[in-house]
């Protein structure tokens, strides 16, 4: 646990008595995310629940909570918030199940989870465009500048001391980013990955992690997956997965008439462009934050972004830096802090 765990403890104690429950087991730290949100486990509890902290910079409590309470409303798989206090910035939520859909795969080896997922993601879809999240925002401009403000300072320069060339990262994005501006609109999580969906006991998965959606490009969510900083898959692997989000997509009228050959330009567009943001996430973890748990994750990654670039040619000046450039200097940087390497 954190710190404070001991207040954290109280605090805990005293909301479980609001609700009529003591706790009977120790909380079980379920560990930070790259947000540096803290969740515990809190055995014994009925129905089952999950403490969760955010810092004090983070204001994306009242968002967690409205958009809980929409999706719910509609039948969306999200969890229930149990009780709330804004003023510490905790929460009680329900416990949806302790696997991800990433421990769940390899005890299920022959479940179909990747369908699974993407009919989570219909159902989150379908529903924001019958009935609209109230004051969910737009992934704007200043959205997209913050994220372009990830990749050259904290990858590039904090971690490998190494410099764009000028104008390389601002031309690379005019044509990254197109999608964020001509693609077909939907409510998009975020961070839609195998570590943020639950299965559920009806073969269903839930969502978790939900609280930064905003309105953005269709195919965002799903190369989030397909391309997940935590999993190996291949084209292989996801093309059977998208196929059938593009059939129920399309009965469900999310997907526009002749949009399948912009589809796949966006669809390697966004994933490149996360790419680039999940780098300097993962390099400002350690830098800033003295957090080494993504940096193993940072070489499958890389590798995935210049092979995205490669097959997509969307920036070839970038996919020539990086090869020449940027791959020699991580290697070095890698091997120097004896850093392994993951399994592609």
């Amino acid at each position: 646990m954190p710190p404070d765990a001991s207040i954290a403890s109280g605090w805990v104690d005293e909301a479980l008595a609001l609700l009529g429950q003591d706790r009977p087991n120790p909380l079980v730290s379920l560990g930070l995310e790259a947000s540096g949100r803290a969740f515990h486990r809190l055995p014994g509890t009925e129905p089952g629940l999950l403490f969760m902290e955010t810092p004090a910079s983070d204001t994306s409590l009242p968002a967690f909570m409205e958009l809980s309470a929409w999706g719910r409303a509609q039948g969306v798989p999200l969890p229930e918030v149990v009780l709330a206090d804004l003023n510490t910035h905790r929460l009680l939520v329900e416990d949806l199940g302790s696997d991800t859909l990433h421990a769940a795969m390899p005890k299920d080896p022959t479940a179909p989870w990747g369908t699974r997922a993407f009919d989570a993601l219909l159902r989150w879809q379908h529903a924001a465009h019958l009935a609209p999240p109230e004051g969910a925002p737009n992934y704007d401009e200043e959205r997209l500048s913050l994220e372009r403000a990830l990749f050259g300072p904290w990858f590039c320069e904090g971690l490998l001391e190494l410099t764009p060339p000028a104008g390389l990262i601002e031309e690379s994005a005019e044509v990254l980013e197109a999608p964020f501006h001509e693609a077909p609109r939907t409510l998009v999580h975020l961070d839609w990955h195998g570590r943020n969906l639950i299965p559920q006991s009806d073969s269903t998965v839930a969502i978790v992690d939900f609280q930064d959606a905003r309105w953005g490009p269709l195919p965002y969510d799903l190369v989030s997956f397909c391309w997940d900083a935590y999993a190996a898959w291949t084209p292989e692997d996801y093309a059977p997965w998208l196929a059938f989000y593009q059939t129920r997509a399309r009965a469900l009228g999310l997907w526009p008439e002749g949009y399948d050959i912009a589809f796949e330009r966006d669809f390697f567009a966004c994933g490149l462009q996360r790419s680039l943001k999940v780098l300097g996430i993962f390099a400002r973890l350690w830098l800033r934050d003295g957090r080494p748990t993504h940096l193993p994750y940072l070489a499958p990654v890389l590798r995935r972004l210049e092979w995205g670039l490669g097959e997509s040619r969307l920036a070839p000046a970038l996919g020539t830096w990086l090869e020449h450039t940027v791959r020699p200097r991580f290697e070095a940087w890698a091997q120097a802090h004896r850093l392994a390497p993951r399994p592609a």
